[in-house]
């Protein structure tokens, strides 16, 4: 008598388990994703770049100037430049806390730019902007690539 009704226990157990992992702390996590994702300020946000395009006009480039002046003041970036055929990003704290997605996007804008005045050039190579040290490359075929 007492192994059944400890067999219906432990299955009540099992059942509550089951219950709370699939169903309650999804939830939960959704509630606390959803009132973080709308306490975040978005006066910080980088605006969203335009995709890499081969396409010069003196809108696009204004455009892509004027991102990349954003991204410095922000932090995200120290400086670019184009020694020669290869451009170089130096890259400020803000940069690394910034998603893959959007490394790569700053990469790609950066160099539609600076494709755009030299059809030459063949990748970009991003530098922290303290050290010096070289962090990555980016290039329209392999896209970014972080060390």
């Amino acid at each position: 008598m007492k192994s059944e009704h400890a067999g219906t226990i432990i299955g009540c157990i099992v059942v509550a388990f089951v219950v709370t992992v699939f169903y309650g702390i999804p939830l939960l996590l959704a509630k606390i994703n959803e009132s973080q994702i709308t306490s975040v300020q978005t006066k910080d946000a980088l605006p969203e770049p335009v995709p890499f395009s081969t396409v010069l006009t003196p809108e696009k480039q204004t455009q892509r100037e004027e991102w990349i002046a954003e991204a410095i003041d922000q932090g995200i970036l120290t400086d670019v430049e184009m020694p020669g055929t290869e451009a170089h990003i130096f890259v400020d704290k803000k940069f690394y806390g910034l998603t893959i997605q959007k490394k790569n996007s700053l990469a790609n804008f950066v160099y539609a730019y600076y494709y755009n005045k030299d059809h030459e050039m063949t990748w970009v190579t991003l530098f922290d902007g303290y050290s010096g040290r070289m962090i990555g490359t980016y290039d329209k075929y392999g896209g970014l690539r972080l060390e």
